[in-house]
């Protein structure tokens, strides 16, 4: 298969009250890295870069709302 999703779900409760969150959200296709969400203080395009992924096969959809 050469769709895949990952992501990272913040769940806690606070005050008697339940809240998640998605804080990253990526989607692997072909050789691209599409970044859906990335809330994270540390970018992952940049550790992605970093790791010698090249940029062309990065794409960011939607960083830091």
């Amino acid at each position: 298969m050469d769709n895949r999703l990952l992501s990272i779900v913040d769940l806690c409760t606070f005050d008697g009250k339940r809240y998640a969150n998605a804080g990253l959200i990526v989607r692997l296709e072909g050789d691209q890295v599409i970044i859906e969400r990335d809330m994270n203080n540390k970018m992952l395009v940049d550790a992605l870069l970093q790791a010698g992924v090249p940029r062309e096969q990065i794409v960011l959809a939607q960083v830091k709302c």
